[in-house]
């Protein structure tokens, strides 16, 4: 069997609601059948659908992936939203793009879709063959050839072909002696092809080599990380359950809480071109600094739903959660 190191190798050959449907694929979910071959669920509002993933185009298009195979793309300015064709009703909850055109979604059933159009019309690449089969959580590419896409019970598939095909691989030594593999939720990627990958019980893994090896980091907290993000300036940030937010300065060596405002779980975070910081959190809860993270202002939407995921788009934020996507100011306050 070839080793992870040959698989990746470069040139080689071959809320509450809203956090229940987030862990619902933190849990092995079964198919219904109804997932497969068919086409999504084409919703006549679907914006208000359950979204659980972002991605911004270099255009300023937005791409919205979430329940039922629905994905949406924005204009230019993150309004008029259209429902994309997509070959699935499983639930996507990743979604990621390497330029204006070339992108991949995930979610349950192990779907894997590829677009070459920015987001306009997706192809079925990967899905599982069996009734049971652990969810992905987050997918990541290198380029146009080399991605992970990981996800419950220590799920860790690796391509070299673009998605064509896709090997299982165990990474044995990030189990837990207590249970096993934890489930794997985040990975970001950080300077000179470093990663970092975020999961259940704690679980933070750092790879210095796009993927090919991985190693235990100590973690600031025993419960489950949701989001992480790794800046270019080489500064990390982990974020999860009961409001836990950490940030790194030394690639995990060491690790410093941010004083945020809420036990709420924490699901994303993104540092605006302004230098602002924002956090997006289950019960409405968006989390604003603008000094840096040393201090935090709370915007908590009156409807309490939870958000998932958000984007930047000029002077205003794209927020993806439990009641579909919406437009608000830098503060998280509905836009007029």
């Amino acid at each position: 069997m070839r080793s992870l190191s040959d698989w990746m190798r470069p040139g080689s050959r071959p809320h509450f609601f809203c956090a229940l449907l987030r862990l619902a694929g933190f849990l092995m979910l079964a198919s219904t059948g109804t997932a497969r071959a068919e086409q999504a669920y084409m919703a006549p509002e679907a914006e208000q659908a359950m979204f659980l993933d972002l991605a911004r185009l270099d255009s300023g298009s937005v791409v919205a992936v979430g329940e039922r195979g629905i994905i949406l793309k924005s204009d230019a300015d993150g309004g008029d939203w259209a429902q994309a064709p997509v070959p699935t009703r499983a639930t996507l909850t990743s979604v990621v793009f390497i330029d204006d055109q070339r992108g991949w979604a995930a979610g349950h059933d192990q779907t894997i879709l590829h677009t070459t159009d920015g987001g306009a019309s997706w192809q079925l690449q990967h899905e599982s063959d069996d009734q049971l089969q652990p969810a992905v959580f987050d997918i990541w590419f290198a380029d146009a050839n080399r991605g992970l896409a990981i996800g419950a019970y220590g799920l860790f598939l690796v391509t070299r072909d673009g998605g064509k095909s896709w090997q299982n691989f165990n990474l044995d030594n990030l189990e837990d002696p207590a249970f096993g593999l934890p489930h794997f939720y985040a990975i970001s990627e950080g300077p000179d092809g470093k990663l970092l990958m975020a999961g259940e019980a704690g679980l933070l893994a750092f790879s210095d080599d796009q993927g090919r090896t991985w190693r235990k980091l100590e973690s600031p907290y025993i419960g489950s990380w949701f989001g992480a993000s790794w800046q270019a300036d080489g500064t990390l940030y982990v974020l999860g359950l009961r409001g836990h937010f950490f940030r790194s300065v030394d690639e995990g060596r060491s690790w410093s809480r941010l004083p945020v405002p809420t036990t709420a779980g924490l699901n994303d975070v993104l540092l605006h071109e302004d230098g602002r910081m924002l956090v997006a959190g289950l019960n409405g809860v968006i989390l604003y600094s603008e000094d840096g993270g040393r201090s935090f202002q709370l915007t908590q939407r009156n409807d309490r739903k939870g958000i998932n995921a958000l984007v930047s788009l000029n002077n205003h934020l794209i927020l993806a959660g439990e009641g579909g996507v919406r437009d608000s100011d830098l503060t998280g306050k509905p836009r007029e």
